[in-house]
């Protein structure tokens, strides 16, 4: 069963995050709810309360505000963070690296899978005062050879172990970030995760 948190934040999803793209919205929709109340206050009045210029003023400006507020784009569900055209879900709660998995199956992203030194250095500044949390990376399939979630092999590249690491102490098959790297851990751990999926889409 989901945590609470984490499906409530899926519910809420197509509500988009907290942000000014939010703000902005609001107050275009405010706007335009008000200017449509002006608007039909005008014609029910009588075919003759306004002249030809002011109905093609209210139209062009109805018209205007319908485009602008088309063109904002909330591109990341409600509590998940943008980075360069992804979302990403910093976990209020904890599970183990099974459980994240599935968690974030759920929320039709993957646990994240990192693909350069900036998404590092992003995960790293998002952690939200969080020490620890698991990443979508694991040699559970052959030791020593460690695989993202979508089965592509961790290249020599874009390793970011801490010193010493991964070392398979008693068996650890599971990454973990950390503020100085990635560790390798027990998987039935318990510890926050990171989730990533591509942003939504905006209009051109």
């Amino acid at each position: 069963m989901r945590d609470s948190t984490e499906l409530a934040a899926q519910q809420r999803g197509t509500l988009g995050c907290l942000s000014h793209f939010q703000v902005l919205v609001v107050l275009q929709l405010l706007f335009l709810i008000l200017f449509s109340m002006t608007l039909l206050a005008f014609l029910v009045q009588g075919p003759k309360a306004l002249s030809f210029q002011e109905e093609n003023m209210i139209y062009k400006k109805l018209t205007q505000l319908n485009s602008r507020a088309a063109r904002l784009c909330n591109p990341c569900p409600w509590d998940w963070r943008f980075f360069s055209g992804n979302c990403y879900l910093f976990s209020m709660t904890k599970r183990n690296w099974h459980g994240s998995f599935d968690a974030c199956e759920e929320m039709e992203a993957s646990l994240v899978i990192i693909t350069s030194a900036e998404e590092e250095s992003f995960l790293q500044e998002n952690l939200r005062g969080k020490k620890l949390a698991w990443i979508g990376l694991s040699d559970l399939g052959a030791e020593g050879t460690w695989k993202w979630v979508n089965d592509s092999l961790l290249p020599d590249s874009l390793k970011f172990w801490m010193s010493g690491e991964p070392n398979d102490y008693m068996n650890e098959d599971c990454a973990e970030v950390t503020p100085l790297g990635w560790n390798d851990h027990h998987c039935e751990l318990e510890k926050s995760w990171i989730c990533k999926k591509p942003a939504a889409a905006c209009l051109p």
